[in-house]
């Protein structure tokens, strides 16, 4: 006989086995929970039935909650216990209700009896699927909206949600205008100012492309207020999702701009920032507060961090000059290869900072072979790279 653990027959849509039920009085009624538990897996590899027949016997739906099941079971058990119920199936009526109940408070509740242990085990909380993940952001959106359909339209319009939205659009629509009227009126005029006929006709090629999006600006636009839109700045610049966005930028300027030019081991950079981001991440998970939760551990903690290495920038002196002969990396192109602005120095020198030998602008290191670096010593001592300076 083919043998399955309790994990197999969850995920079976059903298990093949003749239909058969004990009609005998039967004393499994007095045996310990584990024995019954056995029996109810025995029972379901040699009869045919669905686990959906568990939740038609308590007459409760797949989706039922514990709650749901108990309650259902209590009620049954009233009428189908023997002492209640006269009838010739009564001990297996009871018995099959019994197996039930059993079976699905232990799929609710995330154990399930392991026979070759003869215990229960708690299973494994699944990740959802994306078809969860969908169904319960729907389910969260249709929560809000029956809770704003609830309100008064007065108490409606005064909710952040209301507001954020309201906010975005004066925001657009001021700007969407201000973008027409600087392509209609102001390019036109630079562009005659700096290059006269050419640059006239330049212009009414722009707007003859722009003109679909400029009329639509215009038509669309409400009424000039300086007053509403400033309040409309103001509103989302309070919102979590500014807030949050606004820090996380400030954050990568950080790390570019003085991050890179600080000599300390980018590896280990990003290893202190991810400890700092699990520590608070642990800390904060406990609160049960989400944007608490993501504000202090993903902008807050690295903040810190980038504080430190900024006021040791900041904060540097003692300066000295160091030249070197370098050699640009070559990266591959479709006509071949060209040279990057990676440099490589003589000797291997700070081999182990690439922040300081990557650069933007390769006009400035064409046909250059040398270049000089200013490196201080920062207030808590780690050396930076204050500026530098190609030459031939």
């Amino acid at each position: 006989m083919v043998r399955y653990n309790t994990c197999d027959l969850i995920n079976l849509p059903y298990v093949e086995r003749r239909f058969s039920l004990i009609t005998s009085p039967c004393p499994n009624l007095f045996l310990s929970s584990q024995t019954r538990q056995r029996i109810l897996l025995q029972r379901l590899l040699m009869t045919k039935i669905t686990i959906d027949n568990y939740y038609q016997i308590l007459g409760v739906p797949e989706k039922a909650s514990l709650e749901d099941i108990k309650k259902a079971y209590r009620n049954k058990a009233k009428f189908l216990h023997p002492d209640k119920n006269k009838g010739p199936d009564a001990h297996e009526n009871f018995i099959l209700l019994n197996e039930a109940y059993e079976y699905l408070q232990n799929l609710k509740t995330g154990k399930l009896y392991d026979t070759s242990k003869n215990t229960y085990t708690a299973r494994r909380k699944a990740k959802p699927t994306t078809e969860e993940w969908k169904n319960t952001e729907r389910e969260k959106a249709r929560e809000r909206a029956r809770k704003y359909a609830k309100m008064q339209y007065q108490e409606f319009i005064k909710t952040d949600f209301y507001k954020s939205i309201e906010s975005l659009d004066t925001i657009a629509s001021h700007l969407g205008l201000f973008m027409a009227l600087v392509v209609i009126i102001v390019f036109p005029v630079i562009a005659i100012i700096f290059y006269g006929v050419n640059g006239f006709g330049a212009a009414l090629l722009v707007n003859f492309i722009a003109l679909p999006m400029t009329v639509h600006a215009i038509r669309d636009a409400p009424p000039l207020s300086l007053g509403k839109f400033s309040d409309s700045i103001l509103h989302i610049v309070k919102t979590n999702g500014f807030l949050m966005t606004s820090l996380t930028i400030v954050n990568i300027f950080v790390i570019l701009k003085f991050g890179l030019q600080t000599l300390f081991s980018p590896w280990l950079l990003m290893l202190i920032h991810g400890i700092a981001i699990m520590i608070v991440y642990l800390f904060r998970k406990s609160k049960n507060e989400k944007f608490k939760l993501y504000y202090h551990a993903f902008c807050i903690a690295p903040l810190f961090i980038n504080s430190l290495l900024l006021i040791n920038f900041i904060f540097s002196f003692d300066p000295a000059t160091e030249n070197y002969e370098f050699t640009n990396d070559r990266q591959a192109l479709r006509k071949g290869y060209q040279e990057s602005t990676y440099i490589y120095l003589e000797n291997d020198a700070y081999e182990d900072y690439p922040g300081i030998r990557i650069f933007i602008d390769y006009e400035e290191m064409r046909y250059k072979k040398h270049i000089t670096y200013i490196l201080k010593k920062g207030l808590l001592g780690l050396r930076v790279v204050t500026d530098y300076k190609f030459y031939p």
